[in-house]
């Protein structure tokens, strides 16, 4: 009986296999040290903000005071993406309150008619916005009544009325809240 002649492999076989088996068990050379993309490992702008997914940057990653409005596009930060109570109006600058007193008109006390006041302007100064603003009684006494009638936001102003049965003894004061 004849033996199978034994076919030898081609150089380009056995080159092939050392190949394959160094990829399989080496690491690569691209990341020295640990194995992990570190700062130092990227050049600076390699990373865009189209190359990041949706959610990948958390608040804890961003340093104190890294983003700044100069840095954010128009539009960027919209109300939805806030956080409750996380801006108010010292955000955005200078304040002032201005306020207007709305008399009693009640002429007659506890004669069970209630009289309400005329509607009084808190103006906000020229060239400032209006932010909020509201309504308040200024006599503390639990003897009085009286109750806020109007208290609402009208162009640069904020309206005020109140409604009385007190006699002309329970004032009001309407505030507006304005951005200088």
């Amino acid at each position: 009986m004849k033996k199978p002649a034994t076919k030898r492999p081609s150089p380009s076989l056995v080159l092939s296999v050392i190949t394959l088996f160094v990829a399989l068990t080496s690491t690569a050379g691209a990341l020295p040290g640990s194995g992990r993309v570190e700062k130092g490992d990227i050049a600076k702008g390699a990373v865009t903000a189209r190359a990041l997914a949706r959610g990948a940057v958390k608040a804890k990653a961003i340093r104190n005071k890294a983003v700044t409005s100069n840095k954010l596009a128009d539009d960027a930060v919209v109300a939805g993406k806030l956080a409750q109570f996380s801006v108010g109006a010292f955000a955005f600058g200078n304040t002032t309150t201005v306020s207007a007193p709305i008399p009693d008109t009640d002429a007659v006390p506890d004669n069970s008619i209630w009289t309400t006041s005329p509607t009084v302007d808190a103006v906000c100064p020229s060239g400032s916005i209006l932010l909020g603003g509201g309504v308040a009684i200024t006599d503390n006494s639990t003897l009085h009544q009286a109750a806020v009638q109007t208290s609402a936001p009208s162009g640069d102003r904020w309206q005020g009325a109140i409604t009385t049965n007190t006699g002309g003894v329970a004032p009001g004061n309407v505030y507006a809240i304005c951005l200088l």
